[in-house]
């Protein structure tokens, strides 16, 4: 019993190997004195620590060595939860067949046993799995089931998970309306519950449901609810990715100095945590946002400012799409020579890391190589005399460090809240 409790505090402490090591040794004295009881509750926490390592292959085997040792002591419940950890084992693997097998046969064995818990878990995922097998008509039936069992129990944290995945799976099938309804109804009970996690996914999501609907209004609430549930559980990197996204639909709207103090904390947040890459794209999205005003004093400082970094970190390309945009933006300042030298620079770089260089550095180039210096200067300001004193949208060529549409971020909304539940428990 020692053994199995300090595996278990290094479970809870995500120290795996350990817990792994703990829950083994624990296993050999309970076989060796033939007590099934101790030997099957290390075998259960064994399975839990392999799953959280990965160790698919042994999760299976020790799982269905738990299972066989419950179904044969008269253990019922045990050998149910033996068959759902099993399920999400095989499915973790996309063993969709075998997942099936085995949730339903825990469904049953809840079901049996008035265990509307676990009842409502074995629908969970079943529902997830067959969301993954885009079988979405199964999918909301067992999310509705799972709804059904858990309000049996009052257990409001699971209902949200379920309404969470239920919301998910409308959107995917573009059921707009009843995605809102689902999630809203997730973000509410996870409000009342004080679960700030829940709540930045369920606005995040939301906030994509509302962007695919050109509801832009909405959607800033949305992310603003999001933003301040992400301060409080410390995801300063999802805040500042919020922050932008509310800065590029602020730009749709052409709010431009709202737009900017959303992508003014945005870089504060990346500089504070040290990430230089971050804070350089959110310096090449300033620049683009100076840039389509004609502030191109401000545009050009971002630039040298994210090339700074960008240099420092050793990101070559990176650098080489930022002198792309000085180059622009010293050719709609009219500075040419600057421009020139920008160019010779940016190639520089291309070179080095193999690449072609952009459409602008080379005709820019071309203008340099076919010319002697006067001359070259003379064919570069043609180049650019119909632009000057200049339209940002106008000079092609160059690609800022990050898009701006803000409907191209919200898919990686899902992909976020699968890692984050990850960090904090086993299952969705």
């Amino acid at each position: 019993n020692a053994l199995n409790g300090l595996a278990k505090t290094y479970r809870a402490q995500s120290r795996n190997v350990e817990a792994e090591k703990a829950f083994k040794t624990a296993l050999e004295i309970y076989a060796s004195i033939d007590n099934p009881v101790g030997a099957v509750n290390s075998l259960d926490g064994l399975g839990d620590a392999y799953r959280a390592q990965s160790k698919n292959q042994e999760a299976e085997k020790t799982f269905n060595a738990a299972h066989d040792i419950h179904s044969r002591i008269g253990n019922e419940l045990g050998a149910a939860n033996a068959l759902l950890c099993l399920a999400e084992t095989y499915r973790s693997q996309s063993k969709t067949q075998e997942a099936e097998k085995a949730f339903n046969a825990a469904r049953e064995i809840y079901t049996r046993l008035g265990n509307h818990m676990g009842t409502g878990d074995a629908f969970r995922f079943l529902g997830l799995l067959y969301r993954g097998q885009r079988k979405y008509r199964e999918a909301e039936l067992s999310f509705h089931e799972a709804l059904a069992s858990y309000a049996r129990v009052n257990d409001d944290d699971r209902r949200g998970k379920a309404l969470f995945a239920l919301g998910q799976v409308f959107d995917t099938q573009h059921k707009y309306l009843e995605a809102e309804k689902a999630l809203t109804e997730a973000f509410t009970i996870w409000t009342n519950n004080a679960n700030a996690l829940g709540q930045a996914g369920a606005s995040l999501l939301l906030s994509r449901i509302f962007i695919s609907q050109s509801k832009y209004d909405d959607a800033l609430e949305a992310l603003a609810r999001g933003e301040a549930a992400l301060a409080q559980i410390g995801d300063h990197t999802s805040r500042a990715t919020t922050l932008n996204q509310m800065g590029n639909i602020r730009v749709m709207q052409c709010k431009y100095g709202e737009a900017e103090e959303c992508y003014r904390l945005a870089q504060a947040i990346f500089l504070s945590l040290g990430n230089s890459h971050e804070e350089a794209a959110e310096l090449g999205t300033l620049a683009e946002l100076y840039g389509s005003q004609g502030r191109y004093s401000e545009a050009e400082e971002c630039l040298l400012q994210a090339r700074r970094l960008l240099a420092a970190i050793l990101d070559q390309k990176g650098e080489a799409r930022v002198v792309d945009g000085l180059m622009k933006v010293y050719a709609l300042q009219g500075k040419i020579g600057d421009a020139m030298i920008a160019c010779i620079e940016a190639r520089e770089i291309y070179m080095r890391i193999g690449q072609p260089m952009s459409q602008l550095c080379a005709e820019i180039w071309e203008c340099i190589r076919v010319s002697e210096s006067q001359q070259a200067r003379s064919l570069f300001a043609g180049r650019f005399k119909s632009l000057l004193p200049g339209s940002w949208s106008r000079v092609g060529g160059w690609r800022p460090l990050r898009h701006t549409a803000p409907v191209r971020w919200s898919t990686n909304v899902v992909r976020w809240i699968r890692r984050k539940r990850l960090a904090t428990s086993s299952s969705e």
